[in-house]
């Protein structure tokens, strides 16, 4: 029996991560079908969004808002990958893994591009760990600061739709969090190895660089929430949907599409939260919060190109370079 035991561990072990991205790659995929449906159904208004000038030209600015803050996430990462790595990698090779990365990110699975970075800066002399905890620095930066402003503006929101989970939840919430802390801390004291490496995130360029990614982050978030709010506004002038709907659409569809493993860059479990909040906290009906679900993900796809197309031009030929001076240590 316990070898029978053992041998089902194993194989869940083995296959576990694959059926997780296989769920959540389906739960995409249905997520990106019902919205393309609600949207068919809505066609008219589509129609009529883009032939509208004024809608195009929000487009427009929503897309370059994208474009402009993935700048900004590639600060946040560059700052944290040279604040707890020996080896400095330089602006040009930073901007050019950044620039493969936003674009490897749409492939299933979401680990290609996490994979290709890692292979691709051990290349050039940074160490594996550093490489990781960077990640993971910078993650957790992402993650606080976009589940903040999702609870900051959709707080009033959850409280009045439900009053009576409100304290439940929050509760559930501090009592997750401080598990957590307790554990991570159990962690480290029970391992030298992971003692040795936090002591290294502990240094002041560490610390200084995950406190400016938080804010970096923020700033992320903001402006592409602000430009989607101005999109909602132009698309849709008599629905007065209020900031704070939109900024905690936009912030929470993005940490659930984030957290599905699988779906790439989130498509379809992004746009079904975007449409949920919508049609729960405004007067938009299910098939013009499609279409607001839709014209937001065009925006961000367009950013991802209009920062990675450029970027890699530029920056492709001295970041592919076998040359170690792309690193300087100090």
């Amino acid at each position: 029996m316990l070898a029978y035991l053992r041998a089902a561990l194993s194989f869940g072990r083995r296959h576990s991560r694959a059926a997780i991205n296989w769920l959540g790659l389906a739960l995409g995929l249905a997520g990106a079908v019902l919205i393309g449906l609600q949207v068919w159904r809505a066609r008219d208004s589509l129609a009529a969004a883009v032939t509208d000038p004024g809608v195009l030209v929000m487009l427009a600015v929503a897309c370059l808002a994208q474009g402009f803050s993935r700048g900004l996430v590639f600060f946040s990462w560059y700052s944290i990958i040279n604040g707890v790595s020996v080896t400095k990698i330089n602006l040009r090779t930073g901007i050019y893994i950044s620039a493969i990365m936003n674009l490897l990110k749409y492939l299933p699975g979401n680990v290609a591009h996490h994979a290709w970075r890692t292979v691709f800066l051990h290349q050039r002399g940074v160490d594996i760990p550093a490489n990781i905890w960077a990640g993971v620095l910078a993650t957790i930066s992402m993650v606080m600061t976009s589940t903040a402003l999702a609870l900051l503006f959709g707080g009033p929101l959850i409280a009045a739709m439900f009053p009576r989970l409100s304290l439940p939840l929050t509760i559930s919430l501090g009592i997750a969090v401080l598990v957590s802390g307790v554990g991570l801390i159990v962690l480290v004291l029970r391992s030298e190895k992971i003692s040795g490496l936090v002591s290294r995130l502990a240094g002041f360029d560490a610390m200084r660089a995950f406190a400016l990614s938080v804010i970096v982050q923020t700033g992320f978030f903001i402006i592409n929430g602000a430009a989607s709010y101005m999109l909602v506004s132009q698309v849709y002038t008599q629905a007065a949907v209020p900031f704070g709907v939109v900024m905690a659409a936009f912030a929470g569809g993005w940490i659930i599409g984030f957290f599905t493993p699988g779906a790439p860059a989130g498509i379809g479990v992004r746009e079904a939260v975007i449409v949920l909040v919508l049609t729960s906290a405004s007067t938009l009906d299910i098939g013009e919060a499609s279409v607001i679900a839709l014209l937001i993900r065009v925006a961000t796809i367009v950013g991802d190109l209009f920062f990675a197309a450029p970027a890699i031009a530029f920056t492709q030929t001295e970041a592919l370079s076998p040359n170690r001076e792309q690193t300087t240590e100090r």
